[in-house]
């Protein structure tokens, strides 16, 4: 977490009257809830106010740092003194901005924006800062011109960091839900909604079932009035923080002049590249900036194939044999496949018999395998070509969690387009993702591994 310089300290201190506070692990908790308070009485003031100076910017980010830092520890505080208090059912309580609380079940079906940061009734309209249209908001920015309704939206906690305007809930509900419909992992995956920049989620370390469940469960045979040896489970927390993917889309002067087609130019590009890029994230990011895709999840167990730059039958019913028995029910279970080695799938082969057997009546005019096991196959250009490690993989993609921030943030740039006569857009969005497990399992029979996700290697 960075230190705050002097400067922004008094900068801070003369704009909002409050002191800045560095140390929140030592405050009183009662102390907590009023400095909080006093930063959100200090935010809400902008929204009154008509003419805000690059200073009072900066102090409006600087307390949205302040409010962050300090949920962090309360929640932080909260987790130490009530671990076991975890819902069974994955139901985890979020604070909203308003002060309220809502619930939501990140193993819900509904993964939509709504569903995650407006729950409650459907009926109710999303904001949407008073446009019409996403193109308006747009063209709005485009303009250059610092419109009442942008004044609105330009301190959002997105907007503070990175000197954009917030997009309103009905576009950014728009834009996430869009992008959803194109996606692999986020339609299947656990999604948590992020009010900050960190969210810890406590879960259980049980990667070894040789002598206990829940590293410290096991069942014993008691006779009446025999002692019961105690047990102790242990609990680990996991933590996603909000890393920030920036996108870049850029428009010709004709097209913002002439407004045709506008949106569906520049709102399509970013929807597509959001969705391409948080797929292939997760799929395999590295961890470090960015969310740890699964192929590069500590958890996942690899196979080695039989053969080089192939896929034999095999190779197929040896990661099922990997697959931990419950991911076999799930619904998330699937088979995540490079496009390149499509070829290889369809010409699987036992005994010299083929595994995908055209249609009787419809012959090749039949659909290409849709699935190996029951498990459905998506193949995506996302992910490792034919021959290299992940080009085949076996997921419940229901053990990879994501956390996603509601706000968007939309920016312009001229100067850097200048010799083409074009504007560039920048969308900013927060998001990470991991792995649900913190290692493979060992059953407690049997030598090899077992996990959510094996790896063709």
């Amino acid at each position: 977490m960075e230190n705050f310089t002097l400067e922004e300290e008094t900068l801070f201190q003369e704009a909002s009257g409050l002191p800045l506070k560095k140390d929140f692990k030592t405050a009183e908790g009662s102390a907590l809830h009023a400095y909080r308070s006093a930063l959100r009485r200090f935010k809400n003031t902008f929204k009154s106010r008509k003419n805000v100076s690059e200073t009072d910017k900066d102090a409006w980010a600087i307390a949205a740092d302040l409010e962050d830092r300090c949920n962090a520890e309360m929640l932080s505080r909260h987790e130490a003194k009530n671990p076991a208090a975890l819902d069974p059912l994955g139901m985890e309580q979020f604070r909203v901005h308003s002060g309220e609380t809502m619930r939501y079940n990140p193993n819900s079906e509904d993964r939509s924006y709504r569903g995650m940061f407006h729950p409650g009734d459907k009926s109710i309209k999303l904001d949407d800062g008073q446009y019409k249209r996403f193109d308006n908001f747009l063209m709005d920015i485009a303009s250059g011109r610092i419109t009442a309704k942008l004044e609105q939206r330009g301190f959002a906690e997105t907007g503070g960091a990175t000197g954009g305007f917030s997009v309103p809930d009905e576009f950014a509900s728009w834009i996430f839900d869009t992008a959803l419909e194109s996606e692999l992992v986020r339609p299947r995956a656990k999604v948590y909604p992020m009010k900050s920049a960190t969210l810890k989620i406590p879960a259980w370390d049980s990667s070894n079932h040789t002598s206990s469940l829940f590293g410290g469960f096991d069942a014993n045979w008691t006779p009446e009035a025999g002692n019961m040896p105690d047990q102790t489970a242990k609990l680990r927390q996991m933590e996603l923080h909000s890393h920030k993917i920036s996108i870049l889309a850029r428009a010709s002067s004709e097209v913002l002049l002439d407004g045709l087609d506008f949106e569906a130019q520049i709102a399509s590009a970013m929807i597509r590249t959001l969705s391409f890029n948080l797929d292939q994230a997760f799929l395999t990011g590295s961890g470090a900036g960015q969310p740890q895709g699964i192929l590069n999840s500590a958890s996942a167990v690899s196979v080695t194939r039989a053969g080089a730059n192939a896929i034999a039958w095999a190779d197929v019913y040896g990661m099922y044999s990997r697959l931990h028995p419950s991911c076999h029910s799930s619904k998330s279970t699937c088979w995540i496949a490079s496009h390149s080695a499509m070829p290889q799938l369809m010409n699987l082969q036992v005994n010299n018999y083929l595994v995908f057997q055209p249609a009787m009546f419809l012959g090749i005019a039949g659909a290409v395998p849709a699935s190996i096991f029951s498990y459905p196959i998506l193949f995506t250009e996302k992910t490792s070509q034919l021959g290299v490690k992940g080009d085949l993989m076996l997921v419940d993609l229901s053990q990879y969690i994501i956390g996603l921030r509601a706000d968007l943030s939309v920016a312009k740039s001229v100067d850097a387009y200048f010799d083409t006569d074009e504007v560039g857009f920048r969308i900013v969005a927060r998001v990470d993702g991991q792995s649900l497990w913190n290692a493979p399992i060992t059953p407690v029979n049997g030598s090899n591994s077992l996990s959510w996700c094996v790896i063709l290697e």
